[in-house]
């Protein structure tokens, strides 16, 4: 899992480096299997080069080494 603090890259887009300054949980409202939704993580980070705060889904970030 992340903490706050981790240096983290987006899976689809891993020249985009950053640091995770926030994380929350967010409803999942669709989805193609049976049973109940649990909440997903939702992770935001500021990249190193531009400085802009990104918002993505926890399952979509790698953790940078």
């Amino acid at each position: 899992m992340f903490r706050i603090g981790d240096r983290v890259c987006p899976r689809y887009h891993m020249s985009k480096v950053g640091t995770i300054v926030e994380m929350y949980q967010r409803p999942v409202t669709a989805g193609n299997a049976a049973g109940s939704f649990s909440k997903m993580w939702i992770i935001k980070f500021q990249a190193d080069d531009d400085k802009v705060i990104y918002e993505i889904k926890a399952q979509d970030l790698l953790k940078a080494e």
